[in-house]
C-alpha cells in the first residue's frame, strides 16, 4: 500500500501549525539554542555559558574576554549566518555580555 499523492508529510504539517499558531519566531529562537554548537563550533560553543533571547536579541555570556572582542568585531557576519541557516530574519542583534 502506497501513500496517496496528495498526503502530506508530517514535516510539512508540522511546519505549517507552527505558521498557524504563530509559533515560528520562538521556534527559531529555540533552534539556535539547541544547536549552538553546530552552529558556531566547539570553540566557541565551550566559551559560550548562557544563551537566551529578548525582543529579537541574542544575549550570549562569552567567558573568554579575547574572544568576546574577536565576537565584536565580527558581529555582523555573526547575525548574517544565523539568520542565513533559518532562512529568515531571526537575530537583529546580538548582545555579548
Amino acid at each position: 500500500m502506497g501513500r496517496k499523492p496528495d498526503s502530506n508529510r508530517l514535516g510539512d504539517i508540522i511546519e505549517r501549525l507552527i505558521d498557524t499558531y504563530k509559533l515560528r519566531g520562538k521556534y527559531d529562537e529555540s533552534y539556535i539554542i539547541s544547536q549552538w554548537e553546530l552552529l558556531v563550533g566547539t570553540a566557541i560553543a565551550n566559551r559560550t555559558t548562557q544563551l537566551y533571547f529578548s525582543d529579537h536579541k541574542l544575549f550570549i555570556q562569552v567567558n573568554s574576554s579575547p574572544l568576546r572582542n574577536e565576537l565584536l568585531l565580527a558581529k555582523s557576519k555573526f547575525i548574517e549566518m544565523l539568520n542565513k541557516e533559518l532562512g529568515h530574519k531571526v537575530v537583529y542583534d546580538i548582545i555579548f555580555i
